[in-house]
């Protein structure tokens, strides 16, 4: 795994059309209670051929490593069924107005966009860092699904996803950004 963000103060995501287009119907659903976030990117291998004459190689091409967008394990705490929803479908199950749970189901989980955002330490300030805003990571077109649940011994069952952030089809928005922010907004 690349990169892991441990400390994450909070995510939000919000649903997309299967175009990548925001949704004017789709309202944004936050955790503020995420575990931990990590990137692996991930390359298309580029091919190499060689051609050959008179018993040697006479030239080689490559093509180099094409960049397809990154890999995401995210773990949340179980609760956060409208959350957990958006990333993997499923069915939210209701009490009259109130969610009271999640139901999984066979239909294809959609898309989605997915922001979040880490405490980014100053250590110009100071040897161990002073919080100073944080960093906010966007990625603009995911799919994911869960991938598992943690239950440990007098603790809370956690879920495991597994989300692939690509390029956005719609807006050409690559599959990562990220920034230095003041607030979170």
């Amino acid at each position: 795994m690349g990169d892991f963000y441990n400390g994450i103060t909070q995510i939000r995501v919000e649903e997309l059309l299967d175009t990548g287009a925001a949704d004017p119907s789709a309202t944004a659903k936050t955790s503020t209670i995420p575990k931990s976030l990590g990137e692996s990117p991930v390359y298309k291998d580029g091919e190499e051929l060689e051609q050959t004459g008179g018993g040697e190689i006479v030239c080689t091409i490559t093509e180099e490593d094409a960049f397809k967008g990154i890999d995401l394990k995210l773990k949340l705490a179980s609760l956060d069924y409208e959350v957990k929803k958006v990333i993997a479908g499923g069915d939210l199950v209701m009490d009259g107005l109130d969610v009271v749970g999640w139901e999984s189901s066979a239909t294809k989980p959609g898309p989605f966009a997915l922001e979040a955002w880490i405490p980014h330490y100053d250590t110009d300030v100071s040897i161990e860092g002073m919080e100073d805003g944080y960093l906010k990571l966007t990625y603009p077109f995911c799919k994911g699904r869960i991938d598992d649940r943690d239950h440990e011994e007098k603790g809370w069952g956690e879920d495991n996803f597994t989300v692939k952030a690509r390029q956005n089809p719609s807006s050409g928005d690559g599959a990562k950004t990220e920034e230095i922010v003041d607030t979170i907004v």
